[in-house]
């Protein structure tokens, strides 16, 4: 090879390297004012935080108004704990005004480890919903009322329902929180109910499955931890920090086809999106299954409603999306987007796998009454619609002998 021959060889490398660097920075420099916008539409989130209260429609609740407020005090006051992989439990053994946290940490009644024969133990596993955010009472949670429908429908046996619920907590937490623990209780069937935290997570912009509010509870937990957690704008706060330290080394770490992939997500984002939630909704779906075929468990697992979807909204629920879409800047969007995108994928792939399934997602699609406290969480009365259809659907399925 003579030199000139070399010299135009070492120049076409040097021109695509130059080339491949070019497009590297590009898309790194493209990427970064789209994280830095949403970076800013969170800034807002927070700004607008200040300014609203998600219980300003508090007379929804008519003649409980002063339970609810009662309700809405105690909450905040409730005391969490770490936990190692679930990241954050109730402390056990709280009584407040309405709201009792028995010794294992579960919102409701105390039961014992051991169930006798003629027990009937379910389990609800969820997030704030099944926990049971806007329920006064106990009693008004989906498994209050589902326990309570049970008991009086079939009388030859005794029906125990516990509260697996906890805010925030996704598919993720809730398939390990019933492999560390709720086995162990010996339950004849789990149902988990979910899809809005893991939705909540990726409008945060975390990974699908992550918890939708890591940064600030590994921040603030301590072993006995004791401030309230409704200190909402200084978690936020605190997020918005983490997160901007997150993507900045992300951006240093990202090779150029994992940049082009980033770039590509951001144009096709609803697709993605969908398609990651429900990719893990039904990972954490078939291991759970596994796990119950093995220690002979019934399962069921549910999809929840969203104000945002199919509802005829009420006076009171009009308002409430007005005020949710200045608090929370694009979500009303991105949950329309996304969330029927992934309702279709799981519904689709639990059908697939021979899978119980419910889907509330529309439950609500016809109900002219009031039933949201917010745009994701409901009333007592809305829960025990809830309850009614769950009840109904494991009929149907024989799920209760």
């Amino acid at each position: 090879m003579d030199i000139s021959r070399k010299k135009k060889v070492v120049f076409i490398v040097i021109t695509v390297l130059l080339s491949l660097v070019i497009i590297e920075v590009s898309l790194r420099v493209v990427i970064f004012f789209v994280t830095s916008h949403r970076e800013m539409t969170m800034k807002e989130a927070v700004r607008q935080a200040a300014q609203y209260n998600p219980f300003t429609n508090i007379n929804i609740y008519g003649d409980q108004i002063n339970a609810a407020k009662q309700f809405f005090d105690d909450l905040i006051n409730l005391r969490l704990a770490y936990r190692p992989y679930v990241e954050r439990r109730r402390i056990p053994n709280q009584q407040l005004s309405n709201i009792h946290i028995n010794k294992w940490g579960y919102r409701g009644p105390d039961f014992t480890f051991d169930k006798g024969e003629e027990v009937f133990r379910i389990i609800v596993f969820g997030g704030s919903f099944v926990w049971g955010t806007g329920a006064i009472y106990d009693e008004e949670t989906i498994a209050g009322h589902l326990q309570k429908m049970l008991n009086e429908k079939y009388k030859e046996k005794k029906f125990e329902v516990i509260n697996g619920g906890e805010t925030g907590y996704v598919l993720t937490q809730e398939r390990i929180l019933f492999v560390e623990e709720g086995i162990f209780f010996r339950p004849d069937l789990v149902i988990f109910i979910d899809g809005i935290n893991d939705l909540y997570a990726l409008y945060r912009n975390l990974p699908a499955g992550f918890p939708t509010h890591f940064q600030e509870y590994n921040k603030r937990l301590s072993n006995d931890y004791k401030e309230p957690v409704g200190e909402t704008l200084k978690g936020q706060m605190t997020f918005l920090s983490n997160q901007t330290n997150v993507n900045l080394k992300n951006l240093h770490r990202l090779a150029m086809i994992d940049t082009l992939k980033s770039f590509i997500g951001y144009q096709t984002r609803d697709g993605i999106l969908s398609w990651q939630m429900s990719s893990r909704h039904l990972h954490n779906a078939l291991i759970i299954r596994s796990i119950c075929e093995a220690r002979n468990i019934d399962f069921v697992f549910g999809l929840q409603p969203s104000l945002y979807l199919s509802k005829t909204l009420s006076t009171e629920e009009k308002g409430i999306v007005q005020r949710s879409k200045k608090r929370y800047p694009g979500l009303y969007g991105f949950v329309r987007a996304v969330y029927p995108k992934y309702r279709d994928i799981v519904a689709k792939g639990m059908l697939e796998t021979g899978m119980h399934f419910v889907d509330f997602s529309n439950l609500f699609a016809e109900d002219f009454n009031t039933r949201y406290i917010d745009h994701f969480h409901l009333t007592g009365k809305g829960y025990r619609i809830v309850a009614e259809k769950l009840l109904e659907f494991l009929k149907e399925e024989n799920m209760l002998y």
